[in-house]
């Protein structure tokens, strides 16, 4: 079971510029995809997915696909941890 922290820049409706940074901890990562393709700069309009299973949680930040399949990056954990300068509640210690 390994950590990754994974540094992202989100809208933040509070800054003058809109984008704020966010810092994401994830704890106890049993599977980590990253895979370079073409897609892989595709920015999702709807931000990254967060779900809840037996195991802990799967992030996927490049929503792409309306299928099952995961698409170029996505960490399974235990728990996230975030820190961050904007008003992001639904990311809370698990």
């Amino acid at each position: 079971m390994g950590r990754l922290i994974v540094e992202i820049e989100a809208k933040d409706q509070e800054s003058q510029e809109g984008w704020g940074w966010v810092l994401l901890d994830f704890r106890g990562v049993t599977s980590l995809l990253l895979r370079e393709d073409r897609t892989t700069n595709i920015v999702s309009s709807s931000g990254m997915t967060l779900s809840l299973n037996s195991g802990g949680l799967v992030a996927d930040f490049s929503p792409i696909h309306e299928d099952i399949e995961l698409s170029t990056f996505a960490v399974s954990a235990q728990e996230v941890w975030a820190e961050n300068k904007i008003n992001l509640q639904w990311i809370t210690a698990l």
